[in-house]
């Protein structure tokens, strides 16, 4: 069934293609009989990019996985990236930079970490497909580090680009879409726009009561009432 799995690779193309087989490695870490059939299948059926896509998951997953020093994870991560960088593929080249700026957050190293972003960015933009590679995940966790630095302008450019892409990380219904729309408003927020940020607070508490999730409807409709305490509006 595993194998067959696999199989199903070989109807998807392109960036999709490799986020898939990312995935696949990604959470076979810990069960070296499913690595080896990953491995196997890759050996048979993959092009350079998805070797290496499988070779850098396989290492880079497992150092995490074995809990490994985070500095040690950084230098094989930029040994990989000498090699990516041969091989001009954008969408590759995007996770390995995220994975940098991730690694570096961990150290409290902030300056290299929002650098690794931009990185990555540059990189998803050069997406021909203007897909983003549907990478919603890593878009809305930029958009929230730009919101903690006060950049609000970014904050909306990421986490707009984010809820466009929910398509593919909203893990559990509308759980994604509810906390990227509140950081959309948030952001509005910050910049005094209050008026789009109660449209996308609007969202976020729409969502929340199609679940009736209580934590949710408390975010979105306190957000809500800072909006009108800051308009002076003290009765709403």
């Amino acid at each position: 069934a595993q194998a067959q799995q696999y199989d199903t690779l070989n109807t998807l193309k392109g960036f999709r293609r490799y986020n898939v087989l990312g995935g696949f490695v990604h959470d076979a870490i810990g069960n070296p009989v499913q690595v080896k059939k990953i491995s196997d299948w890759v050996q048979q059926n993959g092009d350079e990019t998805e070797k290496i896509t499988f070779e850098v998951g396989a290492e880079l997953t497992g150092m995490e996985f074995r809990g490994e020093p985070v500095e040690k994870q950084l230098a094989v991560a930029e040994k990989y990236m000498q090699r990516f960088i041969k091989l001009n593929n954008p969408y590759i080249s995007f996770g390995l930079y995220y994975f940098k700026c991730d690694r570096y957050k961990k150290l409290k190293l902030y300056n290299k970490s929002i650098e690794n972003s931009l990185y990555s960015v540059d990189e998803l933009r050069k997406d021909p497909e203007g897909e983003y590679f549907e990478q919603s995940w890593p878009l809305y966790e930029m958009g929230l580090d730009f919101y903690h630095y006060k950049d609000y302008n970014k904050a909306l450019e990421f986490s707009l680009a984010a809820y466009k892409h929910n398509n593919i990380n909203n893990p559990n219904g509308y759980w994604f879409v509810k906390g990227c729309s509140d950081l959309v408003a948030m952001s509005y927020l910050k910049q005094g726009n209050f008026d789009s940020a109660k449209s996308w607070l609007d969202t976020t508490l729409h969502y929340a009561n199609l679940q009736n999730d209580t934590a949710w409807i408390g975010i979105a409709t306190g957000n809500i009432g800072s909006i009108f305490y800051l308009q002076q509006q003290y009765s709403k």
